[in-house]
């Protein structure tokens, strides 16, 4: 998708001559550079048009008429309904770029227009005689928005290297994020970035800003999601689908071919099966990807599938139109891909174990001249909502103890268990858990003071006391908080960094999964959908009767991502060692990670005759963070 920048000045001070050549040179990789400038700043877009309306993309624009300056890049679910509400003619619609759909709505609702929006979108309204600039962003899309505030200058771009464009703008690294990132916690605010001074705007949050005043504000929250009363089972069902098939089918607008990653899920398996019969109708193809692993691991091990690509072929084979490719991944072992996303995002990324079959995939589907990827990131916590893992301990703990024991009854008929296995995971795990471990509190093989940040700087930022405050509360997490945590830790973590390989890849990466008007009505289904007769993800498995393979509709086993990652760590042991000799030279990565505990956890690594894929993502977390620090001391960041 297209990409959004500017720089304007809200008091007297001028913005600095060159500066939208600059920024427009940092944006370069985003797309075709488009710069307007006003007396008080420059507005920019980088165009990557995708969709037919794309191609007329003007952005950005002065409005003589409003006196706005504007810069958008959107690509919108609600066209339709947008242009009838304006009165556009059907014959001018297919000219009608989508940014100017959004200056339309901005110029009817001013900066309630969020609100009317919906699809994958940012924008930039500036009016000059009031020096006052308003920033907004989707609300689960995958975008990215950040700004930069110094003195009266007021920079934003959809990547943070819009802004180091910038002359006055300095990188330097953040280091209580990055600690926070090792320590798998967050020791900041969450509008904070890996960068100091340089902020990101949230999903669901807009920013008005004066010489006077301006402070992120959200218009949307998964929770202001009204709640529905459906005649029956049946009309759920019914209405799921429908919001799904439209969902699905307004994210396939595209002047090249489409694909989809799949896996053996019901997530990314319920958006191809939609995907290949919207296509199919109109005789188009559907590309999909399935990481595999080298053939080195067991079929399935601890109830979870190391090998997705069986059941993955089972969903493709339903359907003629669908090309399915398993990708291996060989060319790119772990630590050459956390090298080279770092270097893609200057940025150290959540899941430090899949970079090299993301970048595998996208240079696949690059190489086959696709325009959109479809993904089922955003599932979890909408499409197939599994209740919450502690549901029935809060049913009890609240004193609604009739559902609670009905609920308990209902999970131990369905999952075949005794009354003491029930009682085992539904109370007695979550009560004692905060205080045995039983909760699962130390994550990606790293539990609480086993973190791989430099020691005196953990002292110096309080990290464990931080990290052990941050994680009790997160044991027993109500079912509603964990499901808004679930959704917007997707949409903060991903949505930026789909937009960026997308970009990157020219492509768009879409999810179906998280179209607004789809997640307004799973958030309002009644939770019982969700847990129908004692299961989990329920409302998703019935609605795919028919569908959806059995085997995967019914499947409970979860899938492993990168399960090989302990064959492939191993087969280039000469890469992590050159990797780790090259972090003990450096100047800057021993004040920031603990390089004696790294060298330990990749020497126990190494030791291990088996495959422990906690231990190895918490080695390749701390190759991430040392690689970021080490571009970053490159970029000139230290």
């Amino acid at each position: 998708m297209s990409a959004i920048f500017g720089c304007l000045t809200l008091g007297p001070e001028p913005v600095a001559a060159g500066a939208g050549s600059a920024m427009g040179r940092a944006m370069a990789r985003w797309g075709a550079i488009s710069v307007a400038t006003r007396p008080e700043g420059v507005l920019g877009c980088a165009l990557l048009p995708i969709t037919p309306e794309a191609e007329h993309e003007s952005s950005p624009f002065h409005d003589p008429e409003t006196g706005l300056s504007f810069t958008a890049a959107a690509r919108l679910d609600n066209r339709t309904d947008l242009c009838d509400q304006f009165g556009i003619p059907q014959a001018d619609r297919p000219e009608l770029a989508d940014g100017h759909l959004v200056f339309l709505a901005h110029r009817r609702w001013g900066e309630a227009a969020p609100r009317h929006l919906a699809g994958d979108w940012s924008y930039a309204a500036w009016d000059g005689s009031r020096r006052r600039l308003f920033l907004a962003r989707d609300q689960l899309g995958n975008t990215g928005l950040f700004f930069h505030r110094w003195r009266n200058l007021l920079a934003f771009a959809s990547d943070p290297e819009g802004l180091f464009g910038l002359p006055h703008v300095t990188r330097r690294i953040n280091e209580r994020k990055l600690a926070g990132y090792l320590g798998l916690g967050s020791l900041t605010e969450p509008f904070e970035t890996q960068w100091e001074a340089i902020h990101r705007l949230l999903p669901g949050f807009a920013l008005a800003v004066t010489a006077e005043a301006g402070q992120p504000a959200r218009y949307w929250a998964p929770e202001d999601a009204p709640a529905l009363d459906l005649r029956s089972d049946e009309a759920c069902l019914e209405a799921f689908l429908e919001h799904y098939r439209r969902a699905v089918k307004v994210r396939l607008r595209s002047i090249r071919p489409i694909g989809a990653t799949l896996s053996a899920g019901l997530d990314s398996g319920s958006v191809t099966v939609l995907a290949a019969q919207a296509l199919a109708a109109e005789d188009r193809p559907l590309t999909t990807f399935t990481s595999v692993p080298l053939g080195l691991a067991a079929p399935l091990r601890g109830g979870q599938l190391v090998d997705e690509g069986p059941l993955a072929r089972l969903v493709s084979s339903r359907f003629p139109g669908i090309l399915h490719l398993p990708l291996r991944a060989e060319a790119i072992s772990p630590v050459a891909g956390i090298h080279q996303v770092v270097g893609l995002a200057h940025a150290p990324l959540h899941a430090a174990n899949n970079g090299y079959w993301i970048l595998a995939m996208l240079r696949e589907a690059r190489s086959r001249g696709l325009g959109v990827l479809l993904t089922g990131q955003s599932g979890n916590g909408g499409v197939s909502w599994d209740g919450g893992r502690y549901r029935i301990f809060h049913l009890f703990a609240s004193g609604r103890w009739d559902e609670g024991r009905k609920a308990l009854a209902l999970w131990r008929a369905y999952h075949g268990r005794s009354w003491f296995e029930a009682l085992a995971v539904h109370v007695v795990r979550p009560l004692v858990g905060p205080w045995t471990g039983l909760a699962g509190l130390g994550r990606g093989g790293a539990g609480p003071g086993q973190h791989l940040v430099q020691r005196a700087l953990a002292r110096r930022l309080g990290l464990e006391r931080a990290l052990a405050l941050e994680r009790r509360p997160a044991a027993r997490m109500q079912p509603l908080e964990e499901r808004r945590r679930t959704l917007m830790v997707n949409a903060g973590f991903g949505g930026h960094l789909w937009h960026l390989f997308g970009a990157v890849s020219g492509l768009e990466v879409r999810d179906p999964t998280a179209d607004l008007q789809l997640l307004t009505f799973c958030l309002g289904v009644p939770q019982a959908q969700f847990t129908f007769g004692g299961g989990d993800r329920m409302l998703m498995r019935r609605a795919m009767e028919g569908l959806l393979p059995p085997e995967v509709q019914w499947n409970r086993a979860r899938g492993v991502q990168a399960s090989d990652l302990a064959v492939r760590i191993r087969l280039h042991p000469a890469e992590m060692e050159s990797t780790l000799e090259r972090f003990g030279a450096s100047r800057a990565i021993p004040a920031f990670l603990d390089l004696p505990a790294l060298r330990g956890t990749w020497e126990r690594f190494s030791r291990l005759s088996g495959a422990d894929l906690g231990l190895g993502a918490h080695l390749l977390r701390g190759v991430m963070a040392g690689c970021f620090i080490d571009e970053s001391e490159r970029l000139g960041a230290l």
